[in-house]
């Protein structure tokens, strides 16, 4: 039986590439929450909801960091897949 390599997740992170932020190119986000509001009929419980989305903010320029922000990222070598 095949043993998957050991992760070596200092090594990974060396080989990382930074996030930076599309609008001013910088590379520190600070971590925030954003709040949804959903409405009674779209709610599974059939109440109004309050739900807590985490998200990231460039500490720069204050953008919010979307998700195709992080998605179209070029990545130089290929994602590394942890078992």
């Amino acid at each position: 039986m095949d043993q998957p390599l050991p992760f070596d997740a200092a090594k990974a992170l060396e080989n990382a590439k930074d996030i930076v932020c599309p609008l001013c190119n910088a590379n520190t986000f600070e971590n925030i929450v954003m709040i949804k509001k959903i409405s009674a009929l779209m709610s599974p419980t059939g109440q109004e909801s309050i739900i807590p989305l985490p998200a990231y903010r460039c500490t720069e320029c204050k953008r919010v960091l979307e998700q195709e922000d992080i998605e179209g990222t070029k990545l130089d070598a290929p994602k590394l897949k942890l078992i």
